[in-house]
């Protein structure tokens, strides 16, 4: 992942050394650590202001962030690079935060705040076995499905059921013993908006009723 981050700066430096000058003439400055790896490279304006992508690396010479900038402002995109998690991307304007999100390392969006919340879409769900229902004596795995949800704004219950995680999305699903009374679960869908936060209280997204049997 790191390797990946360096290999693309590089790409960025090289085309842009190529690209016309530009009539704001902004200027490129770098600092180094003591051990002669390179610290910050800055872009900035005749007034020796932040103007322009700024890159900052850690002192292994690993890239630790990238920030953009507008006449010394944040505006657009800061992005923190994680080995082993991902990337954590904030996007500012004029200084104030607008929109977080976070990626894994394979860049798929886990995490995003604040959400459109109309333009989700319902959740979908289906049984590995292939069954429309839910059969008690045997359990099952289901699969949960909505591409516009990212997992870690999403909170999945059951009622009338036991789930362990399997992954993401898949999760097994069982019952301690056979209910003769039990003609549905209910699977509950919630959403959280601020990531890290315990004492949220989540909005529940979407019910569905699962027949039983």
């Amino acid at each position: 992942m790191r390797q990946f981050l360096g290999y693309s700066f590089l790409y960025f430096c090289l085309t842009s050394c190529n690209q016309p000058k530009q009539e704001n003439k902004n200027i490129i400055v770098t600092t180094f650590y003591s051990t002669a790896r390179v610290k910050e490279i800055l872009t900035l304006n005749k007034d020796s202001v932040k103007d322009g992508i700024s890159f900052y690396f850690d002192e292994d010479g690993f890239m630790d962030s990238s920030v953009e900038y507008k006449n010394g402002k944040l505006n657009g995109i800061k992005n923190k690079y994680y080995a082993d998690y991902g990337i954590y991307s904030y996007e500012y304007k004029n200084d104030t935060l607008i929109c977080h999100k976070v990626y894994d390392t394979l860049n798929e969006l886990k995490y995003q705040t604040p959400l459109d919340i109309k333009n989700i879409g319902k959740t979908k769900f289906y049984f590995k076995s292939n069954r429309n229902y839910f059969d008690q004596d045997t359990g099952d795995t289901i699969t949960i499905i909505n591409s516009r949800l990212p997992n870690y704004n999403r909170g999945i219950s059951f009622t009338g059921a036991i789930i362990s995680r399997i992954n993401d999305n898949e999760y097994g699903i069982r019952t301690s013993k056979h209910y003769e009374d039990l003609k549905e679960i209910k699977l509950k869908v919630s959403i959280f908006q601020h990531l890290g936060d315990t004492t949220e209280v989540a909005m529940i997204f979407d019910t569905l009723s699962i027949p039983a049997k």
